[in-house]
């Protein structure tokens, strides 16, 4: 079993990164899981803050329906212990889960050498992953680099 994350497809952590934001950025991001485990999310870098969670689409036998799109009328408000800003967040079987960040960094990052060379990308270089250990050492992360 290899728990990966996908945005929107399913890729390693040296693959391309496709998680880029600016300095100074909001952006809105809608996590999927189609997994059956509860997976904690942690951001390097950034907090996020949930905004809502639905269910997604899913068909007679509970493969999701592609594209991915949350079922109308599932959303509910986040709990009341993920209220406010966090570098972690839970992200559970059957559910979209809609986070809001920005990328206030108070402070000048290096450029990463990785980036530039293997895809000529230049800005800093943080990553975001699943928190259970087995997932991370099986590269369920991504590069998130901040330009």
């Amino acid at each position: 079993l290899m728990q990966m994350l996908g945005s929107p497809h399913m890729s390693g952590y040296l693959s391309t990164p496709v998680d880029i934001a600016s300095r100074g950025e909001t952006q809105i991001w809608q996590v999927y899981n189609l997994t059956a485990d509860t997976h904690p999310i942690h951001w390097h870098l950034v907090n996020v803050q949930v905004v809502k969670r639905e269910a997604w689409q899913f068909d007679s036998e509970g493969r999701p329906v592609y594209p991915l799109r949350p079922i109308p009328g599932t959303a509910r408000p986040p709990d009341p212990n993920e209220a406010g800003w966090k570098e972690t967040l839970r992200m559970n079987p059957g559910e979209v889960t809609t986070v809001i960040m920005k990328f206030d960094m108070p402070f000048d990052v290096p450029p990463s050498p990785r980036l530039q060379a293997a895809h000529g990308l230049k800005g800093a270089e943080y990553v975001w992953h699943c928190h259970i250990l087995e997932h991370e050492e099986h590269d369920m992360m991504h590069a998130l680099v901040i330009t």
